[in-house]
This record gives structure tokens, sequence and C-alpha cells, in this order.
């Protein structure tokens, strides 16, 4: 049995559209292990990030990770801005 701890899903449209960005996190009821995913999805494409993991050193490989591709998605954000000035 798993506890939902976190969950959120928003639409990247604005008006319509399809697109949606959904992160999920359940953990089991002994918290012996943690299921973790973001989907990505546009109108044709959808892919799952999975970050599940059972101990605390995974659990450590994953939060890097998340960084990583957050300081990523960041710099592309700022890339844009000054392309778009």
């Amino acid at each position: 049995m798993s506890k939902r701890k976190f969950y959120t899903r928003k639409f990247l449209n604005a008006k319509e559209g399809t697109a949606f960005v959904e992160a999920k996190i359940s953990r089991s009821s002994d918290g012996s292990w943690v299921d973790a995913s973001v989907k990505l999805a546009d109108c044709h494409r959808m892919i799952t990030l999975d970050f599940d993991h059972h101990d605390q050193k995974s659990h450590a490989a994953v939060v890097d990770k998340v960084t990583l591709l957050i300081e990523v998605l960041d710099r592309f954000r700022s890339s844009l801005l000054e392309r778009s000035s």
C-alpha cells in the first residue's frame, strides 16, 4: 500500500491544447520505497522521467538529478529571455 505525498498537473498552454506537466510522489506505507515521476507532454508525444528510489544513497542521486534538470531548464529559460529582448 502506498500513500500519495505530492501531486500536481498543470497545462502548459494558456487557453487550449493538451500539453501538460505532471509530477507525483508516492511512498510505501512502511517508508521502504518512493515512487516518483514527472510526465511532460505536448500535443503529440509524452515522456515520463522516473525518480524512484529505495534507500538514502539512491535518494541523494535522485535529488542530484532533479537539481541538474532544474538548473538546465533555468538556463534554457534565461537564454530564451535574452533572445526575445
